[in-house]
């Protein structure tokens, strides 16, 4: 025998959620059907004098024997939780002898009984016995971290990695971190349930090994109706995207080309303009733009402008009653924020700058409506991108613009204006090039910039180049940039290279020390600031936005992102980028952190610390992966 069958699944005691009836004998049958050679179970009832009363159709057996029935001739239990009149805990069920079993305590706190059940299969033909272990681990962070550490030593003393089966339920993001350690100690990384491995030649039984996912996690069936698996985690699915043929897209480099373009297109409008901007400002280019905007709106143009509340606090006072009074239909997104009140909704922030003109030609970039040139003073310009769309893509830019104005005119009490109309026509193709528009809002489309970043970097196969102003990405995006550079891919980061604010500043380059061990490239932008958001993979893969790759961009604000599939495209940004790094750019070397000063080191470490704090505490417990 060179394969074996193995199930995992948490039972929940029996029932299914919240208790609402009683599964376990569904849950039998379920399994039988699998038919698997080795059935790992959690939260396994082993006696519950009361359940046993009051259910007519309780076992009369221990849920583990009763689910082994005569499927699985052996069976190992090891308790977790002893209470008065009943315990629960772990259980192996196996078509095989088991030689021998033990349970180890490994609880990290008397409120939460954990334990690690080992025990030890002889599998016919095979020369030596399967090691299988048997875990649920705590629910908090640093319960699990050190249950891991606990079980890597185990395993240590136990076998050699390469003869070892695991069954992890609660695998969450933060252990498979943990578990590299334990592949650095004992092994190099492979994830493989079968005998035709590079160690079959020698020896065919069960390998099975800490596997390093970048992709996605399949996903466990529903055994039993109302019975809900655990969900997989570190899936980097293409969620949301949806690509369309047959555009015209046109990079536009800072705001030099932005504006004029932007400001043209507004003058030829004939029906409707939407216009969204994190921040416009009352300065020369803010003044500039709502003139073009007054002007539509006495043509008869339709405007609707939409501003957000917390990057453009003073737009209420400066512009708007000009503009309210020319007939543009202006709205403020969350407005009313207090600068001393923290209010966790303080950073669901609207972040996107968009224009989507008569449904014929539309903006989406990372450039707000304010000047980007520092007069008179010594900085250059803001290193930032915006793209021009026209054709079929422009539906989708418009349907969301749209819906988020709707929203937005819903809940101002103040404003009334007559609803917008319904969807156009798709445009005309206007060019060949095939490109989606991806958006995160804190609906349905929580994760699909990220995803799509992710799906792209786990793809990539020469060089992934990634400009970014604010770079604070999470445990799954680091690991995904990680095994890239492991692949032989080669991982060039363009960052902020000046002081513009301070907390981040210093807890971006907390992350220097792993990215840099990793071999990724990090180059800091020096002729101005960088306030680009775009990336480059593979020179045919290529995204222009709004979206960040931080907390605040990835779980709070809404964010809009254009990503092309273009050939020409890629390498014009790219070769775009790659001129800005060696033109401006320096390269952080590999021992910046090893030669860091003792109060540099203190202040990133602090800054991190405080940035990990806010960012749980204002994601409302969505922030597990991030930092």
């Amino acid at each position: 025998m060179e394969k074996l069958q193995v199930v995992t699944y948490n039972i929940h005691k029996g029932f299914s959620q919240f208790k609402r009836r009683m599964s376990v004998h569904d849950l039998r049958e379920a399994l039988r059907g699998i038919g698997a050679d080795v059935v790992f179970l959690q939260e396994v009832q082993g006696l519950h004098e009361k359940h046993s009363a009051r259910h007519h159709n309780w076992p009369a057996a221990p849920q583990y024997e009763f689910l082994a029935d005569s499927i699985w001739n052996d069976f190992a239990y090891g308790k977790n939780a002893i209470y008065d009149g009943g315990h629960h805990g772990n259980a192996i069920l196996s078509k095989y002898p088991i030689s021998r079993w033990d349970n180890e305590d490994i609880s990290m706190h008397d409120s939460e009984r954990r334990g690690l059940l080992h025990c030890e299969i002889t599998v016919p033909g095979w020369p030596q016995p399967l090691h299988c272990i048997n875990v649920h681990l705590g629910l908090l962070g640093h319960w699990r971290r050190k249950q891991i550490t606990l079980m890597k030593d185990r395993i240590e003393k136990l076998v050699p990695f390469q003869r070892l089966a695991q069954a992890c339920q609660r695998c969450t993001r933060g252990i498979a971190e943990r578990l590299r350690s334990v592949r650095d100690h004992i092994g190099p990384p492979r994830a493989q349930l079968s005998g035709h491995s590079s160690h079959a030649a020698t020896r065919s039984h069960l390998c099975a090994r800490v596997f390093h996912r970048t992709g996605p996690c399949p996903s466990r069936p529903r055994l039993v109706k109302g019975v809900r698996p655990h969900r997989a985690v570190g899936a980097a699915r293409q969620k949301g995207m949806k690509f369309r043929d047959g555009n015209s897209i046109d990079l536009l480099s800072n705001g030099e080309q932005y504006f004029p373009a932007l400001e043209r297109e507004i003058d030829a409008a004939a029906s409707e303009i939407y216009l969204e901007t994190y921040i416009f400002a009352a300065d020369a280019t803010g003044n500039r733009i709502a003139q073009a905007l007054i002007r539509a709106a006495r043509r008869g143009v339709v405007v609707r402008l939409l501003v957000d509340g917390f990057g453009s606090r003073l737009f209420a006072q400066n512009l708007q009653p000009g503009l309210l009074a020319a007939g543009v239909q202006s709205l403020v997104f969350r407005p009313g924020l207090s600068l001393i009140k923290f209010k966790r909704t303080r950073l669901r922030r609207l972040h996107r700058k968009l224009a989507v003109i008569d449904g014929k030609v539309g903006f989406c970039g990372g450039i707000n409506i304010i000047d980007d040139v520092d007069a008179g003073g010594p900085l250059g310009p803001r290193f930032d991108y915006a793209v021009r769309v026209r054709g079929p893509l422009l539906a989708d830019m418009r349907a969301s613009t749209r819906a988020v104005w709707i929203r937005a005119a819903w809940t101002s009490v103040r404003r009334r204006w007559p609803p917008p109309p319904g969807p156009r026509p798709d445009a005309p193709p206007a060019g060949d090039k095939r490109a989606a528009f991806l958006v995160r809002d804190n609906f349905r489309h929580r994760h699909d910039i990220e995803q799509a970043y992710l799906a792209a970097i786990t793809s990539a196969k020469s060089e992934i180049m990634i400009a970014n102003a604010y770079f604070l990405p999470g445990q799954r995006f680091r690991r995904a940039l990680l095994a890239a550079t492991h692949r032989g891919v080669r991982v060039v980061l363009l960052l902020q290279g000046r002081v513009e604010y301070l907390l981040v500043h210093y807890a971006t380059r907390a992350l220097y020390h792993q990215l840099l061990d990793g071999g990724v490239e990090i180059h800091e932008y020096q002729p101005g600031f960088l306030h680009a958001k775009v990336a480059v993979i593979d020179g045919r893969w290529a995204t222009v936005g709004s979206s960040n790759i931080d907390p605040v961009s990835l779980l709070l604000a809404r964010e809009g992102n254009v990503v092309v599939e273009n050939e020409a495209f890629a390498v014009d940004l790219r070769n775009n980028l790659q001129k800005a790094i060696t033109a401006g750019a320096s390269q952080v070397a590999r021992e910046y952190a090893a030669k860091m000063r003792l109060a540099t080191r203190l202040m990133t470490w602090l800054a991190y610390g405080l940035l990990r704090a806010l960012t749980g505490i204002s994601s409302y417990g969505r922030a597990r992966d991030f930092l």
